[in-house]
Parts: structure tokens; C-alpha cells; sequence
């Protein structure tokens, strides 16, 4: 598995709002499956491909991604190292705007957190996937095209936010209670006011027009 430090020992925040439980863990997962992002990343590169890919690797558009994923499968001559992965997916996130790591971050937190020798944390895997969505390529949002070519991730937000009540006079009620409490604690999460904003408008424009 490579090298891999004791990333349990970061406190990550929680906000009580998410609440785990078994059988809809169970649901979310098997609804959405398990991804290698190794085999998405890898599958379009020919040799011939591969070989101009890293010579010209400084233009790669998503430079965090991809020294994030070099890490964690042993890609582009780097050593299998989980937690400098974890390390570039994080800063690419949180401060490059970087979909790719956000998305990747998700997954990690949602169901690939023991691989990196981390808890189980539904904030982090909710945050990250709401970010994702909000910093999206409108192409993306539109199903024009797909993350990697095969992820659809707004399919996976709707699933998502459907743990909300039923209720349309509370759709969405965990979800702005979220928003609300990012708002007053925007620091604890790499967060500005706006990131938290643009991601509150951006899905509610998507999945419930009329509030906006």
C-alpha cells in the first residue's frame, strides 16, 4: 500500500447536522458503487498517449489532481505515498478550486477514508461533493459531458440531498442547515463566505429553481 502517516491523528470538524446511519450508508453506496480512479484516469492513455502526456505535464489543467493521484497509485515515476496524495488532493480543494481533488475527497471520506488511515466523516464527504458541484463546468451541470467521462455528479447530488424530508414545505431542510452552519463556521473548513454562498445558490438553481 506505500507509505501512509497517521492522518487519524488531524481532528477534522463535525457538525452534528449528518447523522451515520447503517442501512442508508448502505443505500448511498450501493446506489453510487465504488470507483478506481486509477483504471478512469488511465484508460484513455495509449502509450503513445501516456508519453506525451508526461512530457507536456506542466500544461495539465488540474496539476493538484494529478500529483494527488500519481501519489496514491505510484503514477508518473512517484512512489506509492497515501499521505502526500491526501495531502495534494486536500490543498488542491481547498485552495486551487481544483473539482477534480474536491470530488476525489468525497469519495475518500464517503468510503476510500481507511485506505488513507482516516475516519469516516459524513460532513467532509457531503462538503466536498456540494463544492464539487458548485465550482462545476456548466457543460458538466447540463450533462453535456461527465466527470471523467463516466461520473455523473449530479445524479449523485440529487441522491444526496434526497436524505432531506419529504416534505416539499421542508425540502432540503438538512441541507440549508448545513449552509446555515457552514456560514458561521466557514474558517474551520478552508471556506470563504462566497464558496459557501456559491454553493448554496448554485444548488438550489439546479434542483429547486423556484427558490431563487
Amino acid at each position: 500500500m506505500g507509505i501512509c502517516y497517521d492522518t487519524r491523528a488531524t481532528k477534522f470538524p463535525k457538525s452534528k447536522i449528518h447523522v451515520i446511519e447503517n442501512e442508508k450508508e448502505k443505500i448511498f453506496k450501493n446506489a453510487l458503487g465504488k470507483i478506481d480512479f486509477k483504471d478512469l484516469f488511465m484508460q484513455s492513455l495509449s502509450p503513445e498517449f501516456l508519453k506525451l502526456f508526461k512530457d507536456n505535464i506542466n500544461l495539465y489543467y488540474s496539476k493538484p489532481f494529478l500529483e494527488g493521484i500519481s501519489y496514491e497509485y505510484g503514477l508518473m515515476e512517484k512512489p506509492i505515498n497515501k499521505y502526500k496524495a491526501f495531502k495534494a488532493y486536500k490543498d488542491g480543494a481547498d485552495n486551487k478550486y481544483d473539482y477534480f481533488c474536491m470530488y476525489r475527497l468525497h469519495r475518500i471520506f464517503l468510503n476510500d477514508y481507511q485506505i488513507f488511515n482516516l475516519e469516516r466523516n459524513i460532513d467532509l464527504d457531503r462538503l466536498y461533493l456540494y463544492k464539487c458541484f458548485a465550482y462545476l463546468p456548466i457543460s458538466i451541470i447540463d450533462k453535456t459531458y461527465f466527470l471523467f467521462n463516466k461520473i455523473d455528479v449530479v445524479y449523485e447530488t440529487a441522491v444526496f440531498l434526497d436524505e432531506d424530508d419529504k416534505n416539499e414545505d421542508k425540502k432540503f431542510q438538512i441541507f440549508e442547515k448545513y449552509i446555515d452552519y457552514l456560514l458561521q463556521n466557514p474558517e474551520k473548513y478552508n471556506l470563504t463566505k462566497n464558496d459557501v454562498n456559491l454553493m448554496h445558490n448554485v444548488i438550489l438553481t439546479v434542483f429547486f429553481s423556484d427558490a431563487i
